[in-house]
């Protein structure tokens, strides 16, 4: 079984005012089932924020506040996935998504791979399968089970868009 992770730590991820630390991120699954998300409006602007992969179909769980265009209050139609392979390499950008479902008022939403991208950053290929999604094999972790307590120890991993960086970055 895959570490389990609390769902306070997930929604943790998405805070933007941030303390970056230097500390040094020891589990394999979690840092690579990080995915930086690129969410383009109407105006053409284009933000960043985080996600996690939480299951082997590529839910991804961010924000909505990272995919829903500012202008329109409707899901970005242009999101590019980013996905970690370590935290010394900024992510690479090889699907654009989808948002699946969201929720304004809990400020979360799921997206999901939807194509392809070339070296270019364009789109190729049919809309991927939810077989072909699970054939790529992205990492993911699980959400605990468990209510977690209050005063328990919180870890943050993700994109910080106040940082400004393609860096992998980490807070206790």
């Amino acid at each position: 079984m895959k570490k389990l992770i609390s769902l306070v730590a997930v929604l943790s991820i998405f805070f933007t005012n941030l303390t970056v630390s230097q500390a040094v991120i020891t589990n394999p699954e979690l840092k690579t089932s990080v995915v930086q998300i690129w969410s383009q409006e109407t105006d053409g602007n284009f933000y960043t924020g985080s996600g996690v992969n939480i299951s082997t179909d590529a839910l991804i769980l961010t924000a909505a506040h990272v995919v829903i265009d500012s202008t329109t209050n409707l899901p970005s139609e242009n999101l590019v996935i980013c996905v970690t392979y370590n935290e010394y390499t900024p992510p690479s950008c090889e699907y654009s998504g989808v948002v699946y479902d969201y929720d304004p008022d809990l400020d979360l939403a799921l997206i999901t791979p939807q194509y392809l991208r070339d070296e270019n950053g364009n789109n190729y290929g049919e809309v991927l399968t939810n077989e072909e999604i699970q054939a790529i094999g992205l990492p993911y972790v699980d959400i605990a089970d468990y209510e977690p307590s209050l005063g328990d120890e919180v870890t943050i991993i993700g994109y910080p868009d106040a940082v400004g960086s393609t860096n992998l970055t980490l807070t206790n």
